[in-house]
């Protein structure tokens, strides 16, 4: 095999093995069997020569100050001026001091250079050079030199004394940290330690910025200061970036620190050597600061730690770290660009690779994901959580509309990323993302903090209604294939904040201008079909929902489209057909969605993942939860590979699991579940997160199954404690919790309170949502019964049943319901004959 440092042989020798038989060459020679193969070994004879040197200078060392660590003889190395306290730290090129500086008193590190006068010339460049070099880096995160010079033969360095710990110590005690605490809980200690890693980055690049390629970074060569303040050290190995230094390597020998080596290195493309490698180091570091390991293998012969460094493409550091980590898909994309085996793919500066640190902390969108439209608008919007206070729940809606409708774009910002490969057709797709990005971005724009006018919900109504107006203008009328993807985003937005109306009118332009394409393929009109038919299913008009869902997934069929455009008019329809109680029909579309997904294997894995929890839901919805735990389970347990612990799939995933349990009479597993549910998502989200409210609610009604009624009205009253602040009247959230609540009260025999609750229900929902009001009236009319009020329980619960079974949507359990309610209450007053209606399925 030939790696650039000439001829290897199997069986290299490791660092541990070259150390070993280093030691022993300074005491009685070479085994045979080590000097066979050192002999045939370019890179081990080097390797081996250089460490031999290195021993024999310590042994020297130890000869001349009788110690090898601690207070040292000052006699062994005289620098005029400083007295010599300690030895610090012995390494390739010399041995580091701690001293003070007899006029000032100040301590300092002195490095002395190998072998003194023993030296080669390569050594004395190295020395020499490194001085130079420090001399004009000016930072204060650098270490700082202050005087260089040749005392008796021995050439030395006078920098700054860093009195703390490396950065390599400060990575084992975080990982001792999380072992002991969890880092789960307290996400601080692994901010503030990306914080350090952040200005390390700068400190790099300010010397990159003065044409200084480091060529050696690795933790043990980062220090922090009492402050915690990091100081990049050893530039020893550095070179110019203008510098042709490729000869000081004479005998072939790798130059730098091979485990954090980047490919050009590995590979002894000595020319390709550029700032970009130094990027790849800093890659490592933050792998290992992130996972407590490598990036690949790198203890094991030099030949596989070569050949693993220029081939092995690096795991997810999220899938490294495990469960306990508080690793997000952010990370994973800002490590894994770094450690990108191509430098054009990598961030092109260490600032870059800062910048992207600094913009992760502060939750802001990262340049590594910025070509992700969808990624982009959620980064967005997820600031003004806290700056919009009540607004929360608002805008969380609004990102959902945003995310459904730009999420159908990713195939066109992926073609702008091959635009040079692809086709016209593909540039003029990444063209028309770019400009519905920008119309995008000028709407977002009326919705910064800085612009809010008054009432924050109000503005982003606002800031809607005005790209409607300027789109109604004709502002788009030129470019009809941008106005209809607008289009679907608005209409979607809106549907997501219960304006059907006004959503129904943008999706219906937007269907109507894909018709009209001139010459162009059919999937933009798949598209837009999936988003109006999700909205007309979400208003209760199954039967049009359902003829553009089957047009739509009828033209993914016949154009060929992609397997995941596929499934999701399959899972689309499948959704619908399961609302309209055609269970069986919609398992078998969900079926083949999944099918499809499974086919394509790799990346498709998690689409599989989210298909297999919908046909989970479905056979809960089919009766065969026994079926649906064993999907669940094997659903929970891939996303907990797959995802970092406080993704919000994992806890829909969790929470389905727990209702699987509930339904099957599991409840204490139920309970169990749901808490871990509101644990992580108090984590993720606040305490006063609607999804809070929602676990809530899934534990009030565990207990109440369980006849716990008491405990289920204390979880009831929390959520509905958040939900009165975080969603509008009508939410169907709302809605559940109250009914829910109402049901656990009257329970206990305080029927009067249960009647309320009820009441406030159904006048909250009246006229916003028919499926919670007439849900509410049947539970007032129970409650009337109870309370032998029967006119008025009869003059509730008749309509309110017969609304009930035709309206989509309408669980079994509750059309059931309300056939009994209506029949008893009817009987109670003498309609015997119109009971018996309500009593005949």
């Amino acid at each position: 095999m030939k790696d650039g440092f000439g001829e290897t042989t199997p069986g290299c020798l490791n660092p541990g093995e070259i150390d070993r038989l280093a030691r022993e060459a300074t005491v009685g020679g070479l085994a045979p069997d080590a000097d066979a193969h050192v002999s045939q070994c370019d890179s081990c004879r080097a390797l081996l020569t250089e460490a031999i040197e290195n021993e024999r200078a310590l042994a020297r060392l130890r000869d001349s100050d009788g110690a090898a660590k601690g207070p040292v003889d000052t006699g062994a190395v005289a620098i005029p001026g400083f007295e010599i306290i300690n030895i610090v730290n012995r390494g390739g090129q010399g041995i580091v001091y701690e001293a003070t500086q007899t006029s000032t008193g100040r301590r300092v590190a002195i490095k002395v250079m190998r072998e003194g006068p023993f030296a080669s010339d390569a050594d004395r460049v190295r020395f020499e050079r490194e001085a130079r070099l420090l001399a004009r880096l000016k930072h204060p995160n650098i270490v700082t030199i202050h005087d260089t010079g040749v005392a008796a033969g021995v050439h030395f360095v006078v920098m700054d004394f860093i009195d703390g710990p490396t950065f390599e110590s400060h990575i084992d005690a975080l990982w001792r940290w999380r072992a002991d605490a969890g880092a789960r809980r307290d996400p601080r200690p692994l901010r503030d330690a990306l914080d350090v890693f952040a200005t390390i980055c700068e400190a790099v690049n300010a010397a990159h910025v003065r044409g200084v390629i480091h060529r050696d970074i690795k933790p043990s060569n980062i220090r922090l200061d009492q402050a915690g303040v990091p100081h990049v050290l050893d530039f020893g190995l550095a070179k110019t970036a203008d510098a042709d230094d490729s000869g000081i390597s004479m005998s072939g020998s790798f130059v730098g620190s091979l485990p954090w080596a980047a490919p050009e290195q590995a590979s002894g493309r000595v020319h390709a050597i550029d700032v970009r490698t130094d990027v790849y180091a800093l890659g490592v570091v933050l792998y290992q600061l992130l996972t407590g390991e490598f990036p690949y293998a790198v203890s094991g012969a030099m030949r596989d730690t070569l050949d693993n460094i220029i081939n092995i493409e690096p795991r997810r550091p999220s899938a490294i770290a495990g469960r306990a980590s508080r690793i997000d898909d952010e990370l994973d994309t800002i490590t894994l660009r770094c450690l990108t085996k191509d430098p054009a793919q990598r961030y092109q500066t260490a600032g870059d690779l800062a910048r992207d640190i600094r913009r992760y902390l502060a939750g802001e969108p990262i340049e590594a994901k910025r070509d992700s439209l969808a990624y982009v608008v959620r980064k967005q919007l997820r600031r003004y959580r806290i700056v919009v206070g009540t607004g929360v729940a608002f805008l969380l809606v609004v990102l959902a509309g945003l995310f459904v409708s730009i999420s159908q774009w990713r195939q066109a910002v992926t073609a702008r990323e091959h635009a040079e490969k692809q086709t016209a057709r593909a540039q003029a797709e990444a063209k028309k993302a770019d400009a519905v990005n920008d119309f995008l971005g000028q709407m977002l724009a009326a919705v910064e903090p800085d612009n809010a006018l008054g009432n924050r919900d109000i503005t982003i109504r606002e800031a809607l209604d005005l790209a409607a107006d300027q789109l109604d203008a004709g502002q788009l009328a030129d470019q009809p294939e941008v106005e209809a993807a607008v289009r679907d985003t608005l209409g979607t937005t809106y549907s997501a904040l219960g304006e059907f109306e006004a959503a129904r009118r943008h999706l219906d332009r937007a269907v109507a201008l894909a018709r009209d394409f001139p010459d162009q393929p059919r999937q933009e009109l798949a598209v837009f079909l999936n988003s109006r038919g999700t909205l007309l299913q979400g208003m209760g008009l199954p039967e049009p929902s359902e003829s553009d869902f089957r047009e739509s997934l009828t033209l993914a069929q016949t154009m060929g489209l992609e397997p995941r455009s596929l499934a999701l008019c399959h899972n689309n329809l499948a959704m619908l057909l399961a609302q309209t109680g055609r269970l069986d029909e919609a398992y078998t579309e969900l079926s083949a969605a999944h099918e499809l997904m499974q086919r394509l294997g790799g990346e498709a894995v998690m689409d599989a993942t989210m298909l297999l929890g919908n046909m989970a839901v479905l056979n809960l919805e089919r009766g065969d939860a026994e079926a649906a735990l064993l999907q669940l389970e094997e659903n929970v347990a891939t996303w907990r590979e797959l995802l970092p612990p406080n993704h919000p799939t994992l806890l829909e995933a969790l929470s389905n699991l727990a209702s699987a349990h509930r339904i099957v009479g599991n409840y204490d597993e139920a309970e169990r579940r749901f808490s871990e549910c509101m644990e992580i998502g108090r984590e993720v989200y606040g305490d006063r997160h609607p999804i809070i409210g929602v676990d809530l609610n899934n534990l009030g009604l565990t207990r109440s199954e369980a006849g716990r009624f008491a405990e289920a009205e204390v979880a009831f009253r929390q959520a509905w404690d958040i939900q009165q602040e975080a969603l509008s009247p009508g939410h169907i959230d709302r809605g559940k919790t109250l009914g829910n609540l109402a049901d656990a009260v009257a329970e206990q025999g305080r029927l009067e309170e249960g009647l309320a609750y009820y009441e406030q229900c159904a006048t909250e929902s009246k006229d916003l949502n028919p499926l919670i009001e007439a849900g509410c009236n049947i539970g007032r009319a129970e409650i009337l019964l109870k309370l032998e009020r029967f006119e008025e329980a009869a003059t509730l619960a008749e309509p309110a049943a017969r609304a009930l079974q035709t309206m989509p949507g309408v669980a079994d359990g509750l059309k059931q319901r309300s056939r009994a309610v209506a029949a008893a209450a009817l009987r109670s007053i003498g309609r015997d004959e119109d009971a018996a209606e309500f009593e005949t399925p």
